[in-house]
């Protein structure tokens, strides 16, 4: 079968610790991996939409300070720009000792001076919640959306619950180890494509067709990964094989559903075609026997799938139920516009339960949530942007909040992720 977009990747993230490294030596060998890239990626005809760049979690070393925060960020931004990365990730932990209101306050910094940076903080890790962390990540996300008109900067920022090092999906990503690199991938267009062909067969049946297309996508992904690690010298660390959107003709995630027999996206069937969709990239992985990072899901993402944000245009689907979905499905509740008055209160409880969701079913899942100034429930977004579909602003129903909610760590005793 020819599939429509089948050569599309999402995404290579290059995942680099500079403590204590040679800057010059590590230069040469970052700008050596995207020429890599670039002669095996798009030299054998894929088409790739990002370059990026992850950091470990720069919080938690003992040299961390907002000067040396700066300088960092300052080079990085450099060595991105230098190799056509369009962006980095500057990851933050909210499981500090002592105050962590400085910790915040050098993540803004970061947002403000640097158009590139994404910011990520875990607020849960292990089964434990930092509650406090996400009061702040809340109060962070409020401060955020009030930098530009629209709101668009929260689009680089994220709260990542139980999150697995060297994701390769932004904003909720961090690196761990020696220097290595994911890949993210799409497949909307590979599954909506054979999803069609299927019409009137029964699941099991459109499963195996599924599968019969996946798994030799997948193994020439890793192939073409596994060629850029030979060349560059620098690991592979995994694929990240998510069915993720993106805001084109051939990108959404909730087309192929409605296309499985969900009477729109939404409607009730939604989260058992969800549900067997990662079904079917979890049995590709283990067919195909690639390696793999991250989420590994079915991505429901509000600004970023056109189909799901028509639905939302249409008030018939709410925060409620995009929650449900992240039961099941890769990213969590991801890009979703709010009113710009919304407390930061409500803000920590909607990531408060995500949360818990995250340590109750040991699986990542994060928060991108982005309130739009000066715009209320009902209203409409006004972004141009390639990543994002423009919608409605989805109403925020919490208005009763105890602040005492969120003091300290909370840790689920029978739960390990």
């Amino acid at each position: 079968m020819t599939v429509t977009g089948s050569g599309t990747i999402r995404a290579f993230t290059l995942g680099i610790d500079p403590e204590g490294r040679d800057k010059r030596a590590l230069e040469e060998r970052i700008g050596l991996f995207w020429r890599a890239v670039g002669d095996v990626v798009l030299g054998e005809g894929w088409t790739l939409r990002s370059r990026r760049i992850v950091l470990p979690l720069v919080n938690a070393r003992p040299r961390f300070s907002l000067q040396n925060l700066n300088a960092l960020v300052a080079w990085l931004r450099d060595v991105a720009a230098s190799s056509d990365v369009r962006w980095f990730d500057v990851p933050f932990t909210t499981f500090v000792d002592g105050a962590i209101e400085p910790h915040f306050d050098a993540a803004l910094e970061v947002v403000q001076r640097y158009p590139m940076a994404f910011v990520n903080f875990v607020v849960a890790v292990g089964g434990r919640i930092e509650r406090r962390g996400i009061l702040h990540a809340a109060r962070f996300i409020r401060s955020v959306s009030r930098l530009s008109r629209n709101g668009y900067d929260n689009f680089r920022v994220g709260a990542t619950c139980n999150g697995v090092a060297n994701t390769p999906f932004f904003p909720f990503s961090m690196h761990d180890g020696a220097d290595g690199f994911s890949v993210a991938l799409e497949q909307p267009a590979l599954m909506q494509e054979v999803a069609s062909a299927c019409k009137g067969m029964d699941l099991a049946a459109t499963r195996e067709r599924l599968l019969e297309a996946l798994v030799p996508s997948l193994r020439e992904v890793e192939r073409v990964a596994l060629g850029v690690e030979r060349l560059s010298g620098i690991g592979y660390l995994g694929t990240d094989v998510s069915l993720a959107p993106y805001p084109d003709e051939h990108g959404s995630v909730a087309r192929v559903l409605e296309t499985l027999g969900a009477q729109g996206y939404g409607s009730s069937g939604t989260l058992f075609l969800t549900a067997f969709l990662t079904d079917v990239l979890r049995a590709a992985v283990g067919r195909s026997g690639i390696r793999t990072v991250g989420f590994n899901g079915v991505m429901a993402s509000l600004l970023e799938d056109p189909r799901i944000a028509e639905h939302s245009d249409l008030r018939t689907l709410g925060i409620d139920s995009l929650i449900s979905f992240a039961s099941v499905c890769g990213c969590g509740l991801d890009m979703v516009p709010i009113p710009g008055d919304t407390y930061e209160e409500e803000i920590a409880s909607i990531i408060l339960d995500v949360a818990a969701m995250s340590c109750a079913l040991r699986k990542p899942l994060g928060v991108r949530l982005l309130p739009i100034p000066s715009r209320r429930e009902n209203e409409f977004t006004d972004f141009a942007h390639d990543f994002i579909s423009n919608c409605r602003i989805v109403g925020v129903k919490n208005r009763v909040f105890d602040p005492r909610s969120f003091s300290g760590q909370f840790e689920f005793l029978t739960t390990r992720v």
